[in-house]
């Protein structure tokens, strides 16, 4: 029984493009998500650990306010804190955004997925 998706191209037995695809043809789109999920892993890992420290950093401020013994210490002991902080945020965002761009710098892989060839060119309708 052929039925018509939304987008106007038949399909047998209700089944979308993909499920005619051959093995080959679905193949990149695997390899593209390995790529998407590794980059998305390391993301996690670098975030946890960001977040670990940040909470190492203002548990210690913490302990150096309880230090201080007048308002000028406080005082100095915030600048301190306060660019420690501005100083590991600047270096996580490089730390992401390297991860993010490893997607498509990681020797081609991400890039090269989508590029049509033989075995996505049924797939592809081409």
């Amino acid at each position: 029984m052929n039925t018509q998706s939304k987008s106007g191209s038949h399909t047998e037995n209700g089944s979308g493009p993909l499920m005619n695809a051959s093995e080959e043809a679905i193949e990149p789109i695997g390899q593209f998500y390995d790529v998407c999920f590794k980059c998305a892993a390391d993301m996690n890992a670098e975030a946890a650990k960001f977040v670990r420290h940040r909470l190492e950093e203002d548990l210690q401020v913490t302990h150096e306010l309880a230090q201080c013994k007048g308002p000028l210490d406080v005082y100095n002991m915030q600048i301190g804190f306060c660019t420690r902080m501005i100083d590991d945020y600047l270096d996580e965002t490089q730390k992401i955004l390297s991860i993010m761009q490893s997607i498509s710098m990681n020797g081609g892989e991400a890039n090269s997925v989508f590029r049509p060839t033989s075995k996505t060119a049924s797939f592809n309708g081409k």
